[in-house]
């Protein structure tokens, strides 16, 4: 006669294996998919920041600029910065003395993109010479 070990696992002990089995892919996926949206916005913000060198760089070349603000909405544009969703894509940009030196004026190139409940930027600041600038 078989001994109560020898008979195998019992139906309790195989529930209790396969809610651990799916608490733990349960957790693994969702590890996985977290990962894969912390890259994509890496790679947008990266995209991000290289369009707004590049604009930059386009500005130093024409300084010094008028002072002021103004907004441009990209995601109506038929060319929006590569590798950034076009949904909300909106480029400011402020011009203003600064405060240390009048021959310098402080430039801010902002792009946010995005949905409302998912709104994300990046933010490039630098000095250029301005009207009385070197």
């Amino acid at each position: 006669m078989k001994s109560l070990r020898d008979r195998g696992f019992s139906l309790v002990e195989l529930l209790v294996a396969l809610a651990l089995l799916a608490l733990v892919l349960g957790v693994v996926v969702s590890l996985f998919h977290r990962e894969g949206r912390v890259r994509t916005r890496i790679r947008e913000r990266a995209a991000a920041v290289a369009y707004l060198e590049a604009r930059m760089e386009k500005l130093l070349a024409v300084a010094p600029l008028a002072e002021g603000s103004s907004r441009y909405d990209l995601s109506a544009r038929e060319v929006a910065p590569p590798g950034i969703p076009r949904e909300g894509a909106t480029l400011s940009m402020e011009v203003e003395p600064w405060k240390d030196d009048e021959r310098l004026q402080l430039v801010r190139l902002q792009l946010a993109w995005g949905s409302v409940g998912e709104r994300r930027s990046a933010r490039l600041e630098t000095l250029m010479p301005g009207e009385g600038g070197p």
